[in-house]
């Protein structure tokens, strides 16, 4: 996978899968002040799954557009696929009759610690207060562990 970005060691990551056509759903973890994402150390990731559209640049211009901080990664299809299996995310790219294709993908979110180790996903059906409530609840807690 490629990005424009440096090591975070760190960090908790906050990856979502989409593709660039769909947009960025959840920009309140972007919302959250610069002085409280640096108390919890959260990065947002953003995963293409369309890697016959989104080119690094592309992605990285796109990301750029929702805020500063949040990391664009995309790759060769095999790459897609790799991480796409890692984290279980189903994409699928449809034909539409009289368009451009589109790509079907799940819609979960992943807390992932420093080490880059599982911590908990966050479905659809999490509104932005309950999204934020939740990721800050699991960062604490790993925290004092």
């Amino acid at each position: 996978m490629k990005q424009n970005s440096t090591s975070r060691h760190k960090s908790f990551f906050f990856v979502q899968f989409l593709d660039g056509f769909h947009g960025y759903h959840h920009k309140d973890l972007l919302s959250f002040s610069s002085e409280e994402k640096a108390k919890l150390e959260i990065v947002p990731v953003f995963i293409s799954v369309d890697p016959e559209r989104d080119t690094v640049e592309q992605v990285h211009d796109y990301v750029k557009e929702f805020h500063q901080d949040l990391i664009g990664l995309t790759g060769t299809s095999d790459e897609v696929r790799k991480v796409a299996r890692a984290y279980r995310v189903y994409y699928m790219k449809t034909e539409e009759e009289g368009s451009d294709y589109l790509v079907d993908h799940s819609i979960v979110m992943y807390l992932m610690n420093p080490k880059m180790e599982f911590v908990k996903f966050f479905g659809k059906n999490y509104d932005e207060d309950t999204l934020a409530e939740g990721i800050i609840k699991e960062v604490r807690e790993h925290k004092r562990s």
